[in-house]
């Protein structure tokens, strides 16, 4: 597989994150909330009760915490009125909480993450 233009040159990579700010530990809180998801899905489908049943009431506690942050996120970024030093100083902010959460959300399933 071809590295994209941004992935090929050492450090730039961080400089061109799509949107949102979280980089990797945004992506494994999203890979671990979908692979957890299946689990769930495949354990209703057996007629079985999940084994990840009680961590994910926790996680679900983070997830809602998250899409109030998202909304946050979004109404900020999409302020035509605010001030660009306030709006960004705000996203950043905003993506720092979204990481802190996101690590939170990942530490249920994977205690030693870093």
């Amino acid at each position: 597989v071809a590295q994209e233009w941004n992935e090929s040159t050492p450090g730039l990579k961080a400089f061109f994150v799509n949107g949102q700010g979280g980089g990797k530990v945004m992506e494994d809180y999203y890979n671990i909330m979908e692979e957890q998801q299946a689990l769930q899905a495949d354990s209703k489908k057996n007629d079985e009760d999940a084994p990840n049943a009680d961590k994910m009431k926790s996680f679900h506690k983070v997830d809602k915490e998250m899409a109030k942050l998202r909304k946050e996120y979004y109404q900020v970024k999409s302020d035509t009125a605010m001030d660009s030093e306030v709006k960004r100083s705000e996203l950043d902010r905003l993506d720092e909480e979204m990481r802190a959460l996101a690590r939170e959300g990942i530490t249920i399933f994977r205690p030693d993450y870093k």
